[in-house]
């Protein structure tokens, strides 16, 4: 900042730098909204901003991995890339590719726990169900998907376990239930009975 911002006296004093400290612009001053917005589009066209280009062929080879990986549904493999590439400094259109299929491994994963938990609210093999269940925690461990899948298989044995006590008791286990899985899609589960176990 002693550098650009030379015999610069009036606060604030802003600096937009990359993550190796490389000057991209700045200010000394106040700045209104329009005069704030200038600086930052400034900031977002510096070519400092973009991936070197070693970089940017380790981003490309991550797409491709990702992409082959997606192609055979190896969710884990779509976040094993995108883990890598988070290691990895600049921008690169890979990025913007990457989301993409980070985007597509979650619809999946939300479309499978949506179709268990409506097979099991249809009375469906509840076995089957915590089955795929379990697909989803694995090739998502570590994600969010993993730990609603695993609140899943937990909350259809609570369902059997409470189908499994005397009818004057499964009003209220079911009340209890709602609130343990609260925050959950499971907590549809306990809304009634389902017809098989």
């Amino acid at each position: 900042m002693d550098e650009h911002l030379k015999g610069a006296g009036t606060l604030p004093f802003a600096g937009f730098v990359t993550s190796d400290l490389q000057w991209v612009a700045g200010f000394s001053g106040y700045k209104d909204a329009a005069g704030f917005d200038a600086v930052l589009a400034d900031a977002e066209k510096s070519p400092l901003l973009q991936a070197k280009p070693e970089t940017a062929k380790k981003l490309d080879a991550l797409l491709a991995q990702a992409g082959k990986a997606a192609e055979k549904s190896d969710w884990k493999g779509v976040f094993a890339a995108t883990k890598a590439a988070a290691d990895l400094k600049g921008r690169s259109p890979a990025r913007e590719k990457l989301a993409e299929l980070v985007a597509k491994a979650r619809a999946w994963a939300d479309g499978e726990m949506t179709k268990q938990l409506d097979a099991v609210k249809g009375g469906g093999d509840r076995s089957a169900a915590r089955a795929e269940l379990k697909k989803v925690s694995t090739a998502f461990a570590g994600e969010p998907e993993a730990k609603e899948s695993d609140a899943g298989m937990k909350a259809i044995d609570k369902l059997t376990t409470i189908e499994g006590l005397a009818a004057d008791l499964q009003v209220a286990a079911r009340e209890k239930a709602k609130k343990d899985f609260a925050g959950t899609r499971w907590t549809a589960l306990f809304e009634k009975a389902a017809d098989a176990k």
